[in-house]
């Protein structure tokens, strides 16, 4: 499936102030435009964007983008600046303008020939080639005048466009790091898109921003948002939706380069408006520990989740409470039909628990597994804050137990009340029943957390999913086992493939005992580059998999789950998508420390011999080993969490330390679409799949040369890759460029 590689949406901003070159931050530098008139070099402090809000209007795929910003002047004089904002070359973009100081000003809009000549002449003044990412769009160029001495100046303007809509899937794109180029953080970024649509709205996504916030007000309206503070953003705002009049929609996106295995993003969403008979019926069994340790706040939080939880049952549920302490205990001998009566009971006997005791884990699990019945989605919620201390104690005994016990595809979501756990025992049960993990930290309230879990659940629509695609080889496909699905909810898998061509998807659902068999047609690029993001989101997956491989494969009570083949591909994959890890950060600082590193790209090299400089302190998973087998404690908890949202393609790994760790990381690496560089201490960015041993391959090119240029206009795709910085060295196709600046 070839996708659109247009800008839906832009902003640029370059404050060229009155100056003659001089350097801003990191983030850009200052240069004396033509149209300025020349003045005496003074010190100038860079041009700040102080706030930042994007609200975005699309109905139907036209979308209509108004952008707000605020700059900030510190400078105690009046100055004088250029505002640049790339466009789709589709744009319709009559009387674009902006308004400052209640005037409106008009600006040239620049076809991509004579941006491409604009680009390249800031490139050379400003010796910065970070502008070269936004090379091969039109270009709108506005004068800002005057922004006040120590001042603020407020922009705003709107313009509106139509999103390309290929089979049911359209891309919005907003190159949110141009405000990288601000010398401060943005202290107030907001982002808010308001989409409706004639046809129902099905996976609504963001690969670049996943922890957006999503609200669906029915089938064909939703409001997707983010607000940060103290933010430099450093990635494009990107979001996928798609549509489809079908009861479930399933799109596919791939990306392929010539004579490689291709990536792929396949997202599977349920209708948001469902009736009565849409919702699947389901058994629920509430597993709660009731031991001494529960005493007190945490009883009486835990107490009320259930309340809230029998009170949102569906008419046709079934359900029952288990408490165990030393002993486990039934609210009833089988499961209760959800009724008036049922639930006044069940509300009675939660009122009545009481902490104290020991924890039998072992016991509580088996009986609730009873009852379980192989004719409907069945699910526990098992709730614990210890490890277990009465009855089998033996964690491996009990997986086994639960495996042989559970026969009817029982799905086990484990919630784990503080850091006394056994992380690798509550991981485990989740993962081998196909349910999930979350872990209360001792200041969070326990309501809160299972009342937001049983929301998402109270509305299984899709059950026992399987997936099958005809007639090509797909594989490390994540997740592995597919989750079922609920109202409101989606799904997003990541794989690889070889072959290519238009091939058949089949999806089998199981829908209140009823099987289903959902067809699909997609197609696999043969070559296709412009979703680069989707190689590292496969990546990320990827890691999250492998580090729960080395965490919980191995018996929980060995301590040696730590196995190097996978270790190993762990690093490869950090260091070649840029992915932190705790092995990550454990190489850097055993290499800062004077020990052999088997770091072998000079770029990685240099970059943790930089990285001793402003990071002695830091020591992120000093002992990765002890982090990656520990059962318990908070080290275990932060990982098992960790992991779960690499699996998820959420995050990277941030650890501990996590605002020192970025602040060192963001100098030190970059992203350029579907590659990953590496500062070396020679200054020069280092592709991270750059091999020391292919030096005789090296084409060096001079920097900002004719050659440079002429480069770069034959291979537009070089640009994003040659942003990265002056010197910097590129694996592109079968040749290796250097680009060098004398």
């Amino acid at each position: 499936m070839s996708m659109p590689t247009k800008w839906v949406s832009g902003l640029m901003v370059l404050i060229l102030l009155a100056g003659s070159g001089l350097k801003a931050r990191a983030n850009g530098r200052l240069i004396l435009d033509d149209e300025m008139r020349p003045i005496p070099q003074v010190q100038t402090t860079p041009m700040e964007v102080k706030n930042a809000s994007l609200i975005v209007k699309i109905e139907d795929q036209v979308a209509t983008t108004t952008v707000d910003e605020v700059f900030h002047n510190p400078n105690n004089r009046q100055m004088e600046g250029i505002f640049m904002l790339p466009l789709p070359g589709e744009a319709a973009v009559n009387n674009l303008s902006m308004w400052i100081n209640g005037q409106e000003t008009k600006g040239e809009l620049l076809d991509k020939d004579k941006a491409w000549q604009v680009y390249g002449d800031i490139v050379r003044k400003m010796q910065d080639p970070a502008l070269l990412e936004y090379v091969g769009t039109k270009l709108l160029k506005l004068r800002i005048f005057p922004i006040p001495a120590n001042g603020d100046t407020r922009i705003k303007f709107n313009y509106t466009y139509q999103l390309p809509n290929d089979t049911g899937l359209c891309v919005y794109r907003y190159p949110l790091a141009t405000n990288k180029f601000s010398s401060a953080p943005l202290k107030q970024l907001l982002i808010k898109v308001d989409l409706k649509s004639t046809a129902a709205l099905k996976t609504i996504y963001s690969p670049s921003h996943p922890n957006v916030d999503i609200i669906r007000k029915d089938d064909h309206t939703a409001v997707v948002s983010l607000e940060q503070n103290n933010v430099t953003p450093d990635k494009d705002f990107l979001l996928y939706y798609t549509v489809s009049d079908k009861d479930v929609g399933v799109n596919l996106v791939s990306y392929k380069k010539p004579g490689e295995d291709g990536y792929f993003m396949m997202m599977v969403s349920p209708k948001y408006e469902i009736s009565y008979t849409d919702v699947v019926k389901k058994d629920i069994i509430f597993v709660v520990d009731t031991s001494g340790s529960m005493a007190g706040e945490k009883i009486e939080q835990a107490r009320n989740a259930l309340k809230f939880c029998i009170n949102s049952l569906n008419e046709g549920d079934r359900f029952n409470i288990v408490t165990f302490a030393t002993e486990s205990r039934s609210f009833k001998d089988s499961l209760q039909e959800v009724s008036g009566p049922t639930r006044a009971t069940a509300l009675e006997f939660i009122k009545e628990i009481e902490a104290r005791g020991g924890t039998n884990i072992n016991e509580a699990l088996e009986k609730a597994l009873a009852m379980s019945e192989s004719n409907r989605p069945f699910m526990i919620v098992f709730m614990t804050d210890g490890l277990p201390t009465v009855g089998e104690q033996n964690p491996e005994i009990i997986l086994k137990n639960v495996a042989s016990k559970n026969r009817a595809a029982v799905r086990i979501f484990t919630f784990g009340v503080g850091y006394d756990v056994n992380t690798h025992l509550l991981d485990k049960l989740a993962e081998v029943s196909r349910g999930s993990r979350e872990y209360i930290a001792p200041q969070e309230d326990i309501e809160i957390k299972v009342s937001n879990f049983y929301n998402k659940i109270a509305y299984p629509v899709l059950a026992g999913l399987k997936l099958a695609i005809n007639d090509i080889d797909t594989y490390h496909t994540y997740p592995g086992d597919l989750p079922d699905l609920f109202k409101g909810s989606q799904l997003v898998i990541f794989g690889r493939y070889k072959g290519e061509g238009n091939k058949l998807i089949r999806l089998s659902v199981t829908v209140n005992g009823q099987t289903r068999q959902l067809d699909y047609e997609s197609t696999f690029a043969a070559q296709n580059t412009t979703t680069d993001f989707i190689p590292r989101m496969w990546a990320i997956s990827r890691v999250g998999f492998l580090m729960d491989e080395i965490r919980l494969r191995a018996p929980i009570s060995s301590g040696q789950g730590e196995n190097k083949e996978v270790k190993d591909e762990i690093i490869k994959l950090s260091k070649e998508f840029g992915i932190m890890t705790p092995y990550t950060a454990w190489l850097v600082v055993e290499d800062t420390h004077n020990a052999p590193s088997p770091l072998s790209t000079p770029g990685i090299r240099g970059f943790t011999d930089d990285l001793k400089k402003d990071s002695e302190s830091f020591a992120p998973m000093e002992n990765s080993k002890i982090a990656m087998d520990s059962t318990g404690g908070e080290k275990s908890i932060t990982m098992s969490t960790e992991t779960k949202r690499l699996k998820e393609g959420q995050v990277d790994y941030n650890g501990k330390d996590e605002d020192h760790w970025n602040k060192t990381i963001n100098r030190q690496i970059k992203q350029a679409g579907d590659k990953t560089f590496y500062l070396g201490a020679n200054g020069v960015w280092y592709d991270a799949v750059y091999q020391e041993t292919n030096k005789d391959k090296i084409v060096k090119v001079k920097y900002l040369s004719d050659e440079y240029f002429d480069l770069l206009q034959k291979h537009p795709a070089l640009a994003k890759y040659f942003a990265v910085g002056e010197k910097a060295v590129v694996c592109f196709g079968d040749k290796i460029f250097e680009v060098v600046n004398q």
